[in-house]
């Protein structure tokens, strides 16, 4: 019996990975590519940027209803429908005929996406007990590295062929993903009683669309301009709303419940803070190596392969790790490695130095991959298994709103910093991503104390799903 539960779990876990790794496969090249597309159909860089700035906000949007629906319509379902979708929009960007046509297609995967991610992680962890969900979180950390890592290497793609390429290296691997997944998944869903959180929905979605437009636009419109005072003012208040609205929903989108604890609480600010430095840096990065260091797509493409890898070779080490230094120092170490790596990226001279770019990539691949992987597993081994479908929610939604503010805010300061052609902009931005870093490093900190005090786990989270109204698993 037991031989047959690894068995199932780990054919679970391998085709979410599977999935995973076929939608990530481009991430990396996109923001290296944005260039070449951009000549390609005479856009600017910025608008061009929204191949990959568009997919994550629109995800970011759909991200906190997506692991109630599973719960309710089933998470096998929800994956089924939302990979197909997500397939068809990976189909139509290799064929898309202008910018706006390429940013439609992306958004389209973004939306099938957000229906994705949360299912499958709630899939893959519900298999495992409480005490070693550290090791789907690890092997998903390494998966979620290493395919940008392979994909980077469509760089020669880029040089060579098209960028339409990248799609469609795509579509095999999703394909094959997508059918196993018929065979392997099983389907689960969660008695819930009540009804589904509308309002919650709605006022998160605005909080979200108005921080990420005002953000966006504050190099174009002024930061103290009317318009980005009023999408700041209009964010920070359907976000009270949001809280207040969670706090009486019957089934909320956002179990707010779970952030009483402090160990979670800490955790995801460290989590959100160092993920939009990282996201920030990451898209910033291939601007400068073009455009002061002279380096062509193909060059700057090998030139980032450490990043991804290193991030990759430190997710199957995590449940070593956690067991013997625990989430509290992998955490810690993980945001003060990224924030080291800033550092070392702010200090580059005008001319190549690639020694201590790698030191840098090193840094922050490594640093990224123990404080992500540690924090999920706070959150995951914390919630039982009837909340895990909203607690993967909420990693998402704080990755994807980390990473879409970290784009637009490393793309803001190198405007303010003098623009795209100026080396000190960039020395601006990563100095200032660095000391922003610093917030994820005192969070964690505190998030260790928490751990270290010790406090509810899962017979907390499981009285807050009851008290949410969550049932059963069925």
């Amino acid at each position: 019996m037991r031989a047959r539960v690894r068995g199932r779990r780990a054919w679970v876990l391998a085709v979410v990975l599977l999935a995973t790794f076929a939608v990530n496969l481009t991430l990396t090249i996109l923001g290296i590519a944005i260039k070449t597309i951009a000549d390609e159909f005479g856009a600017s860089t910025g608008d061009t940027a929204w191949i990959t700035l568009g997919p994550i906000v629109l995800a970011t949007l759909l991200t906190p209803p997506a692991g109630r629906i599973a719960d309710r319509f089933g998470r096998r379902r929800i994956w089924l429908v939302g990979f197909a979708i997500t397939i068809a929009g990976m189909a139509f960007s290799a064929v898309a005929w202008s910018l706006p046509a390429l940013i439609a297609a992306r958004l389209l995967t973004g939306f099938g996406t957000a229906w994705v991610l949360p299912s499958g992680l709630a899939m893959a962890t519900s298999h495992y007990p409480p005490e070693a969900r550290s090791t789907p979180i690890g092997y998903w950390t390494a998966t979620v590295a290493f395919a940008p890592a392979l994909g980077i290497v469509g760089g020669v793609v880029v040089e060579w062929l098209s960028w339409r390429w990248l799609f469609a290296m795509q579509l095999p691997l999703a394909l094959l993903a997508w059918l196993l997944a018929f065979v392997v998944f099983d389907e689960q869903r969660i008695e819930t009683k009540g009804r589904f959180d509308t309002m919650g929905t709605v006022l998160a979605a605005a909080a979200v669309t108005t921080l990420l437009l005002g953000v966006n636009q504050a190099p174009k419109w002024g930061w103290t301009s009317a318009p980005v005072l009023a999408c700041i003012a209009v964010a920070v208040t359907a976000t009270a709303l949001f809280v207040r609205t969670e706090q009486r929903a019957d089934n909320p989108i956002v179990p707010l419940r779970l952030f009483l604890e402090r160990a979670i609480a800490n955790g995801m600010t460290s989590r959100f803070v160092v993920n939009a430095a990282y996201m920030g840096s990451f898209i910033v990065m291939p601007l400068f190596l073009g455009d002061i260091w002279g380096w062509d797509v193909a060059l700057v493409s090998f030139a980032l392969l450490p990043r991804p890898i290193a991030m990759g070779i430190t997710g199957p080490f995590i449940p070593r790790l956690t067991s013997r230094l625990g989430e509290g120092a992998l955490t810690v170490g993980g945001s003060s490695l990224v924030a080291a790596a800033l550092v070392v990226l702010a200090l580059l001279p005008d001319q190549p130095n690639y020694p201590l770019l790698l030191l840098a990539l090193v840094l922050q691949g490594v640093g990224l991959g123990l404080s992500s992987s540690a924090i999920g597993t706070v959150v995951t081994s914390r919630s039982p298994r009837e909340l895990l479908g909203p607690a993967a929610s909420v990693l998402s939604l704080t990755s994807q709103l980390a990473n879409s503010t970290g784009i637009a805010v490393f793309l803001s300061l190198v405007e303010v910093g003098g623009g795209e052609t100026v080396a000190g902009s960039y020395t601006f931005t990563l100095a200032t991503g660095a000391a922003i870093t610093v917030v994820g490093v005192v969070t964690a900190v505190r998030m260790t104390r928490a751990l270290r005090r010790g406090g509810p786990s899962v017979p907390a989270a499981a009285a807050i799903a009851a008290s949410a109204g969550g049932g059963p698993v069925t």
